[in-house]
């Protein structure tokens, strides 16, 4: 998984990467946010394809994805 985490510290979040699936090891499509303040976790939409490898830069309120093997 790729992570970044907010210029406030705020909010971390990780995404795609590479990980056993429970049968192969593929590129990945997750994408997940943690809430530091409030101590909670969620499930955000997935990436449209799988990826790993790539560049995360978290600016202005978006995450930007650059690159990558699917």
């Amino acid at each position: 998984m790729h992570t970044a985490v907010s210029a406030g510290g705020r909010s971390g979040f990780a995404v795609g990467g590479f990980g056993h699936d429970g049968t192969d090891a593929r590129s990945q499509t997750g994408v997940y946010q943690y809430d530091f303040k409030n101590d909670r976790g969620s499930s955000e939409a997935p990436l449209p394809v799988a990826l790993s490898q790539f560049g995360l830069a978290l600016h202005e309120r978006e995450l930007w994805l650059f690159g990558g093997l699917d």
